[in-house]
């Protein structure tokens, strides 16, 4: 599981966002995501929530930064431009990664063994 670069705010971090703009995915792309929403609607209705497509692109990234907003993304895209800068927060969020592969046996097998490794979790494999 990778955990979100967010967090509950504490009292001193929600002034800092009031007022300031957070993009978010669309709603309904993620269940997560939309928990977040959700709770942030509920509970800091100061910060100004916009919705953005579901599918991050340099123009997306281009434009967060030209407006001063704020993104809300995973780790991954920590490198993914020069002039915007990731912030790790502490969020009790996390959102599940998985594997897509093209169904060869040899990986079909390596998947295996390794849930085999991971004692109570639950692994469902899908072919391409």
């Amino acid at each position: 599981m990778q955990k979100y670069t967010v967090h509950a705010l504490d009292r001193e971090e929600e002034k800092s966002y009031h007022g300031m703009n957070l993009w978010l995915i669309q709603q309904g792309t993620s269940p997560l995501i939309d928990r977040i929403r959700r709770c942030l609607l509920a509970e800091h209705q100061e910060i100004q929530i916009k919705s953005v497509p579901h599918q991050y692109t340099i123009e997306l990234f281009n434009r967060c930064e030209e407006s001063g907003a704020i993104l809300l993304t995973l780790d991954g895209w920590k490198d993914v431009h020069p002039s915007l800068v990731t912030i790790p927060v502490d969020w009790e969020y996390t959102i599940p990664y998985g594997i897509l592969y093209t169904g060869y046996q040899a990986v079909c097998n390596f998947l295996g063994e390794q849930y085999k490794k991971q004692p109570g979790k639950r692994a469902t494999i899908a072919k391409l």
